[in-house]
């Protein structure tokens, strides 16, 4: 196991995006790279041109959630608008 756990394929946010779960684990890479390209071919399949990538860092030593959460906008491979929210 790579240390990521990714939510199912058809999963959709309240406002009806399709996102994407990923859970970053001591040991593991950073699962940025990885969410996107996967965010990315199931956007193209839906034929959607955004979507939400959530990263949960779990790693030990992190700060309290409330002081490393944010957001940022991100570019998919394929060059989609992706809203990558770290927690």
């Amino acid at each position: 196991m790579d240390g990521t756990l990714s939510a199912a394929a058809d999963s959709q946010n309240i406002a009806g995006r399709p996102e994407r779960l990923k859970v970053w684990r001591d040991g593991a890479p950073d699962p940025l790279t990885e969410g996107l390209a996967q965010l990315d071919g199931y956007l193209a399949g839906l034929g959607l041109d955004w979507g939400w990538l959530v990263i949960f860092d779990r790693r030990a030593g992190q700060p309290p959630m409330a002081e490393r959460t944010a957001s940022q906008q991100a570019q998919s491979p394929q060059g989609r608008c992706i809203e990558v929210v770290c927690a």
